[in-house]
């Protein structure tokens, strides 16, 4: 009784909430730490669990009062000071909540003094807690399907069940059971129905129940099973196995096949016959033999956007990724007891915005745990530590593919329920196949495309409170698990394979573009395409009669257009059903046939071409083909076709990427090759340059890579720096598991003759810089790769007028050196010193000046180009120091009396590498 009193006079104060100022002196709510108040409410209960305590410092109050928040509704609640002690209270509804009807409530509760005055409110969140009041309910009164005698069937009839509870502990179906004992059939936890015996002609009359996951019993439905006689068919002329050669287009399956009915029983006559042709390729690779070129050059194929690709089926893989196992280095293995892997943000930034797409490959099947809300996580983004938010996330549960984003509360008013959880209940999350599954997320919009096909029936779709405020918190991006921080490890681990997990963030990528990464390149074919399963691994024939059918099953054929398709077997399942103009239906057990596919061999990718090629000074300053002539051909077991003046492969093959080499690299400001834009553009060929290489990159035939590297032009301003230049090529197809030879490009430039009027025009085009003095020590160094082929080797052979350079080079050469060793036995001489201890340690110059007299004719040869030599370790230095060591052997045989001289040069030779010019002047 006195409770009521004081229920009473809370409500009766709590009107009049607004009167009077509250002071420090007045009492407040005592919250301890904490923030706000949290509540649980059980749906057939009235007191609320808070926490912490309701309770009052100060003096004591007159009452507890609750302060709706703007724009709330009505507030079910009150707050009963406590009898024991009025500074404390609790909180209770005025009548029983539903769960199903609201799930939570937020509001705020404050003290009133006796005063009047309202001490300022604190926040109270209230959940509400579902209990298993509803049953699962059926969608349909009864079931009736039909079967025929004697035929196993994988699923005759799916029957289903929802619970208008708001939890998924009660409001989730668990499982179905047949409450008829013995029965020839069996019902799965998802509700299939199929035999488990071969039935036999009658009505079989089940009765099923459901139950939720709380293990509350529906009632039961009414099954009824029509097992029909059937009277026997069979098709004749079809061969068990049929072998196919890749390359060969498409090859009819069954060129003889004819329909027999009934051994010739008449009874039946037909109203129409339905075959269905099924290609099973569950055992290739992800279900079918697909393009294997690499994920990147998948998508540009298709006309997809970039992305991040975190789960590669090929190529190298990050280091982080060493932890999962991968199975046939393309598809990742995850065991449900080893730990996840985290993704760095430097790899991928964990903020996905609201616009995003995740594509990926996943076989799955039921987990054998008998806990129905166990989860398994295909990604998932956690707070990295304190605390275990779950920002975004996809992950199965109970063989649902349940997607979660949460916002963040900084995204919208806190009070506000939004969309939180995307659940789709479909079958192939469970059945053990490979499946493409993409999910294009445009918040609050968000689709599923399934095996290229954009899921029709919608999700059911929960709503939820934002993310509530937190500082110095960063996310964890994982793979294959969920980052639990506050444990320091993983859970909800997946057990299952997951394969090509890619993110776009920012965008939402075309359905179409998935589409076509999932399509199979093997296929059945039929002439009505409109008759292809989504996946075009079924065909579905209808025909009025039997010739007709006949017809339709004869032009059925098998192609497979990869070019090294997955050798070995592929089964294929015949199922035929026939309706007769009485009603009665006829059918046949399916037919099992199949296709062997044969290896193609072995695969070779061959680059040729004529080299050397010559160019002159003005050529190479211009811009020259840097292969003019290359050649790229293909060929299985070393054999290709000529077709036109082409090879055969050239049209028909493909390359992903070539690679041009440059050793050393080039010269930014002197040379670089300039790539024909406007093909590049057009064959849909990428191009990456350095100065140490230059790579072509995109899924094109061997013709297109060959027009473009013969696009390519080599550009050098300073040609007379250089003997030759030399590129290395090679290419490769499927992501490096075909690599072609590496072929070799020179490049040889012609050097002008002095007297050649080239050589003038040159000289004059060529800005004229300070003669400086000659160095006794300096090297050539031509531009060339430093490859080594064990196959081919190229020399280089000079053309005439590069011939006649270097002769000249070389005796003007010999020339000075000769006068530079009689001038210093001279200066030795008439200075009458002993230097020869100082000679052998460095053949330093004295300071005195040096008068040399030369033949004009010399002068004018051996200087035709000092300032190239001086410059840039010009590129016949080296080969002149060559041909002047033979010519002084030669020279030595008839002026052996100068032994003086030659014994000062061979001196010269020995210490040549320590000679230092003196800076006196030179006068010649």
């Amino acid at each position: 009784m006195k409770e009521g009193l004081i229920k009473r006079q809370s409500s009766s104060i709590a009107a009049d909430a607004s009167i009077g100022q509250w002071t420090e002196d007045d009492p407040k709510l005592d919250i301890g730490e904490g923030l706000l108040y949290h509540g649980l409410l059980r749906e057939n209960e009235t007191e609320v669990e808070v926490t912490p305590g309701i309770k009052a410092k100060g003096p004591p109050p007159c009452a507890f009062v609750i302060l709706p928040l703007e724009d709330s509704s009505e507030i079910p609640f009150e707050v009963v000071v406590s009898e024991v002690d009025r500074q404390q209270a609790k909180l209770f509804a005025r009548k029983t909540l539903d769960c199903e009807t609201k799930k939570g409530y937020h509001f705020q509760i404050a003290v009133q003094a006796c005063n009047g005055h309202v001490s300022p409110g604190v926040e109270a969140v209230v959940s509400v807690l579902d209990v298993n009041e509803h049953a699962p309910e059926w969608y349909h009164p009864s079931y009736e399907v039909e079967a025929e005698e004697g035929k196993m069937y994988s699923e005759l009839l799916r029957v289903e069940a929802s619970d208008r509870d708001c939890s998924p502990k009660f409001g989730d179906i668990c499982k179905y059971e047949i409450l008829t004992i013995p029965s020839p059939f069996i019902i799965t936890a998802d509700g299939v129905l199929k035999n488990s015996e071969p039935l036999t002609p009658g009505d079989h009359i089940l009765s099923v129940v459901a139950y939720d996951c709380g293990m509350k019993r529906s009632r039961p439905v009414q099954i009824t099973c029509h097992v029909k006689a059937t009277c026997h068919v069979a098709w004749k002329g079809i061969e068990e196995q049929v072998e196919y050669t890749p390359g060969s287009g498409v090859r009819n399956l069954y060129p003889g096949a004819h329909l027999e009915l009934c051994g010739g029983n008449k009874s039946c006559e037909v109203s129409s016959i339905s075959t269905s042709v099924s290609l099973v390729t569950s055992h290739i690779g992800k279900g079918c033999d697909r393009d294997t070129h690499s994920l990147s050059n998948r998508i540009a194929k298709c006309g997809g956007q970039d992305g991040v690709v975190v789960l590669p089926s090929s190529g190298p893989r990050p280091a982080w990724l060493d932890t999962i196992p991968s199975q046939d280095e393309s598809v990742y293995k995850f065991d449900g007891q080893k730990d996840g892997v985290r993704v760095p943000e430097s790899f991928l930034d964990h903020n996905f915005t609201h616009q995003f797409t995740v594509g990926f490959w996943m076989k799955h099947k039921t987990p054998q745990t008998v806990d129905k809300h166990h989860k398994e996580h295909i990604f998932c983004s956690a707070d990295d530590h304190k605390m275990n938010r779950h920002h975004y996330g996809l992950f199965i549960r109970n063989c649902r593919l349940i997607f979660l984003l949460r916002r963040d509360f900084s995204e919208g008013d806190l009070n506000t329920f939004r969309p939180a959880e995307w659940r789709w209940k479909i079958p192939e999350v469970c059945d053990g196949e490979w499946h493409h599954y993409g999910l294009l997320v445009s918040f609050p919009q968000v689709r599923l495309v399934l095996d290229g096909k954009e899921v029709e029936k919608k999700p059911e779709v929960i709503d939820d409170w934002p993310l509530h405020p937190s500082q110095g918190i960063k996310t964890t991006f994982t793979i294959g698990a969920c980052w639990q921080s506050s444990e320091s490890g993983f859970q909800h681990m997946l057990t299952g394979y997951l394969g090509d997990l890619y993110v776009i963030r920012g965008r939402v990528e075309d359905p179409k573009v998935l589409t076509c990464l999932s399509q199979c390149k093997e296929q059945i074919s039929s002439p009505s395409q409109n008759t292809l399963s989504s996946r075009l691994n079924e065909v579905s024939l209808d025909a009025g009669d039997v010739e007709e059918m006949n017809g339709k099953l004869r032009s059925i054929g098998y192609v497979n257009d990869r070019a090294y398709p997955t050798p070995g077997l592929r089964p294929i399942r015949i199922t035929t059903q026939i309706l007769c103009k009485g009603g009665e239906t006829l059918s046949m057990d399916p037919i099992q046939s199949g296709v062997k596919v044969l290896s193609r061999g072995r695969h070779s990718i061959t680059i040729s071409g004529s080299t050397p090629a010559h160019y002159s000074y003005e050529d190479i300053r211009t811009g020259v083909p840097a292969f003019p002539d290359i050649q790229l051909s293909s060929a299985i077991d070393g054999e290709d076709i000529w077709r036109n003046g082409e090879p055969e492969s050239a049209m028909e093959d493909t390359l992903e990427t070539c690679t041009i080499h440059l050793n050393p690299p080039m010269v930014s400001d002197q040379e670089h090759l300039e790539p024909p834009h406007d093909l590049l553009e057009k064959l849909n060929i990428h191009i990456d340059t350095s100065d140490s290489a230059v790579t072509l990159s995109g899924i094109a035939p061997l013709l297109h890579y060959r027009d473009v590297l013969r696009g390519m032009q080599y550009v050098n301003s300073k040609p007379a720096y250089y003997l030759d230049r030399q590129f290395q090529v090679s290419c490769m197809d499927l992501d490096s598991r075909f690599v072609s030879n590496d072929f070799l490009q020179v490049l040889s430039i012609i050097h002008p003759t002095p007297e050649s009027p080239a050589t003038n025009e040159v000289k004059q085009k060529e800005p004229q810089k300070e003669r400086k003095p000659w160095v006794a020590h300096s090297q050539s160094s031509p531009q060339e790769a430093e490859f080594h082929h064990p196959e081919t080797s190229y020399v280089l052979q000079p053309t005439n007028g590069s011939s006649t350079v270097v002769i000249i080079a070389v005796v003007c050469l010999g020339a000075l050196v000769s006068i530079v060793v009689f001038g210093v036995i001279r200066i030795r001489a008439a200075t009458k010193k002993s230097q020869h201890e100082a000679l052998d340690q460095d053949m330093a110059w004295d300071d005195s000046s040096l008068n040399i007299t030369v033949n004009p004719m010399d002068d004018a040869k051996g200087l035709e180009s000092p300032e190239t030599e001086s410059d840039s370790d010009s590129y016949d230095s080296g080969s002149g120091r060559e041909d002047d060591d033979e010519d002084r052997d030669g020279r030595a045989e008839d002026e052996e009396e100068d032994d003086e001289v030659n014994g000062e040069r061979r001196k010269q030779r020995l210490h040549h590498e320590f000679l230092e010019w003196d800076h006196g002047p030179l006068n010649i």
